[in-house]
């Protein structure tokens, strides 16, 4: 089950961050910029509330519920997320949190797939925030956060909310990869290929979603930049 629930996070990060840079449209989050990646293997997934240590060693991982039903649920609001099913995904981690309403994992998926069915931050961000202020260790909140901020074009929230990423997982590619492409976006062509190729460094698979993401549409005859998507 813990497998399976992996992949699921690892398959809708890579989602989350194919076009990250515009915020979700009004009509469903389905926006093509909405690709930017919520939770899993993959560092997420970006300014946090503080909280005190001893919420952060007495908050449980979804995981490590003893409840077999809240583990089905979070299992099942991550499929319907991957596949932009916010309602159904809002519904399951309602379900999970009826059960442990210190599920962050949970509160992590209702507010982004609040935000996306929305195009309202504030739709989300209170959701994961909290999600944050249950587990302040927890990558995918920081990475979560940093697409909402990412969407409105808050580029300094959301490059720290990355580095937050990247600070608690050093191996999460597409934190570096967000960072990349808001510097693309922002036409800093060094800082963005500095990032760009971190993210490689990593996970060689990001070259094929560099490849073809818009973000990169001024650097595709850069030699460096066609160097590190070969």
């Amino acid at each position: 089950m813990l497998k399976k629930l992996a992949a699921f996070l690892t398959v809708a990060l890579v989602i989350l961050l194919s076009g990250c840079s515009q915020a979700p449209q009004k009509s469903g989050g389905s926006s093509s910029a909405e690709a930017v990646k919520i939770t899993s293997s993959a560092p997420a997934q970006a300014s946090t509330p503080a909280v005190s240590s001893s919420k952060t060693t007495s908050s449980k991982a979804v995981h490590e519920s003893a409840d077999p039903k809240v583990i089905k649920d979070y299992t099942e609001a991550s499929e319907y997320y991957t596949k932009k099913d916010y309602t159904s995904a809002v519904e399951k981690c309602d379900a999970a949190l009826a059960i442990d309403p210190e599920c962050y994992e949970a509160l992590n998926i209702k507010g982004a797939s609040k935000y996306y069915a929305s195009g309202d931050p504030q739709q989300g961000l209170p959701l994961i925030n909290k999600c944050i202020e249950l587990n302040p260790n927890y990558q995918y909140g920081y990475f979560n956060k940093a697409l909402i901020y990412k969407g409105k074009k808050d580029w300094d929230t959301s490059i720290g909310l990355f580095n937050k990423v990247i600070e608690l997982a050093p191996d999460n590619a597409w934190a570096y990869y967000g960072i990349s492409t808001i510097y693309a976006d922002r036409n800093m062509v060094s800082e963005s290929l500095q990032y760009l190729k971190k993210a490689i460094e990593v996970d060689p698979s990001v070259k094929e979603t560099a490849k073809v993401q818009s973000h990169y549409d001024r650097m595709r005859n850069n030699e460096e930049f066609k160097a590190l998507v070969k």
